[in-house]
């Protein structure tokens, strides 16, 4: 007699043939429906138009600054088509001769966080700068003549472009006190309020921009 063997339709590992097709058809239908994702990246248009440093697949380079602690590095920042893809030391740098800080070639990276805000937000609503400093104004005014002087903290200002605006800030609060605070500079910079250790126990009300002291930063 002859019988046939069950095991004909198998492979050596025990996979019928009917079982390995099933399994080619729905990886397929996977990779099928993986690639034809859409991600919306907008619309491409050409320039009514088109700026001279923006060349197609040419690339452009503009001359920088870079501010840690108390130090300023020159930097060059390489861009394609006005959009900046890489940051480096300028060589033309009387002091750093084309060094820069790795915090300086890493800062590239927060230009494209998907989590960035792209406008200011007031009251949970998009808006412009113009009514999102009005709004900040308003409400530092309010919090001035409810608690009295307001304590501006910052990290060292050595850009005079930003002197002018603390300035103009001050004119505008009498009662604002700035103070700069750099924890991580060299003890060859230490200033007074370095060594001290603030009580933020003792403020009303606290407000911070690019800083969660609340999560590790000093």
């Amino acid at each position: 007699m002859i019988t046939k063997d069950k095991r004909t339709d198998t492979d050596p590992e025990g996979l019928t043939r009917r079982r390995f097709l099933n399994l080619l058809g729905a990886y397929g239908a996977l990779a099928a429906g993986t690639g034809c994702s859409k991600i919306d990246r907008g619309d491409i248009v050409s320039y009514s138009k088109k700026p001279k440093e923006a060349t197609p697949a040419g690339t452009a380079y503009y001359a920088s600054a870079f501010q840690e602690g108390l130090n300023a590095y020159s930097v060059l920042v390489k861009t394609r088509e006005g959009r900046p893809i890489h940051i480096e030391g300028n060589d033309e740098d009387p002091l750093y001769k084309g060094k820069t800080s790795l915090r300086a070639l890493a800062d590239l990276l927060s230009l494209y966080d998907p989590d960035r805000l792209k406008n200011p937000i007031v009251d949970a609503v998009a808006a412009s700068w113009e009514n999102a400093l009005d709004a900040t104004a308003s409400a530092l005014r309010k919090i001035s003549d409810k608690h009295g002087d307001i304590l501006l903290l910052t990290d060292s200002v050595i850009s005079p472009s930003r002197r002018a605006l603390i300035a103009n800030l001050k004119r505008s609060l009498p009662g604002l006190v700035h103070h700069a605070w750099e924890p991580l500079i060299g003890p060859a910079h230490k200033t007074h309020l370095s060594k001290q250790r603030l009580d933020l126990s003792k403020a009303k009300i606290i407000v911070s921009f690019e800083a969660d002291f609340l999560a590790g930063d000093d």
